[in-house]
C-alpha cells in the first residue's frame, strides 16, 4: 500500500495541498481540495503517511469523517507501519470513528506495537475497551515483549491497567529482556500498580519479601529506554 521513494518524488504539487490543509487544520482548504477532480484522497506524502493519518494526528474529527466519507483508507499506514488509528487512540470518539470504518485493531507497526500498546501508553482507557470491543489482541506482545498492561504499568496508566486486568489481560507476561508488572512496580515503588498487580508493597516502598525472587533482582532501565513509536 505504500508508495516507493522513487514514486513519491513525482507526487504533483497540488496532491500535496490537500495534505497540507489537513495538516493545518484548514477545513476549508479541505473540501475545497475534495471537491476537485484530481486530489486523491488516499495521497502519501514522503513518510508514508496519508491525509486520514495527519487528521488522526491532530485529532481532527471533522476532518477525518469528510476524508472517510470520500473513501480514505484507515488501514493505510506510514513509513513506520503506523495506520491512522495509532494517532487516533487518543481521542476515543475519534477512534470510535475509524473502528467502524473497518480500521484494523490488530494492525503492528515496525516495533511490533499496536495501537492497544499506543492506548496503554496514552493512558486512553475508553479507547482500550472500543478496540477491545472490536477484537484487539489483549496479550499482543511487541518486539521486545511487552504487552499493552506491561507498557500501562511503565506509563502508570492505571486506569487503562485497571481496564485491561477487568479484560482478562495477562498481567504475569514478562518482556523479553525479563521485566514484569511485578516488577516495574517495585523499581517505581508504585503500590497502586502493585495493588492492581496483586503485589504487596511495604510502606516504604520495598516489596513484600516473598515477591522478591532472582527474576526481579534487575539494576538496568525498565521500558521508558525503548520509547520510539
Amino acid at each position: 500500500m505504500g508508495l516507493s521513494a522513487f514514486l513519491l518524488n513525482f507526487i504533483p504539487t497540488k496532491n500535496i495541498e490537500l495534505i497540507e490543509a489537513v495538516k493545518n487544520n484548514d477545513i476549508d482548504k479541505v473540501k475545497i481540495c475534495l471537491r476537485t477532480i484530481g486530489y486523491p484522497v488516499n495521497i502519501q506524502d514522503k513518510y508514508g503517511k496519508t491525509p486520514l493519518i495527519y487528521a488522526a494526528m491532530t485529532q481532527n474529527k471533522r476532518i477525518a469523517k469528510l476524508l472517510l466519507v470520500r473513501g480514505a483508507n484507515p488501514n493505510i499506514y506510514d513509513m513506520h507501519h503506523n495506520t491512522a488509528l495509532f494517532w487516533a487512540v487518543r481521542t476515543p470518539s475519534l477512534t470510535k470513528i475509524l473502528l467502524n470504518k473497518g480500521a484494523n485493531p490488530n494492525v503492528a507497526n515496525d516495533r511490533g506495537r499496536t495501537p492497544l500498546i499506543w492506548a496503554a501508553r496514552y493512558n486512553q482507557a475508553e479507547s482500550a475497551r472500543l478496540l477491545l470491543a472490536h477484537g484487539a489482541h489483549i496479550n499482543h506482545q511487541d518486539k521486545d515483549g511487552c504487552t499493552a498492561a506491561l507498557w500501562a504499568a511503565e506509563y502508570r496508566a492505571y486506569n487503562t491497567l485497571s481496564e485491561l486486568k477487568t479484560q482478562g489481560a495477562n498481567l504475569n507476561i514478562r518482556a523479553r529482556s525479563g521485566e514484569s508488572i511485578q516488577y516495574i512496580a517495585r523499581v517505581l515503588a508504585d503500590s497502586k500498580i502493585a495493588e492492581l498487580a496483586d503485589l504487596h508493597i511495604e510502606p516504604n516502598g520495598v516489596p513484600h519479601p516473598q515477591m522478591i525472587t532472582q527474576q526481579h533482582k534487575r539494576v538496568r532501565p525498565i521500558l521508558s529506554g525503548r520509547e520510539r513509536h
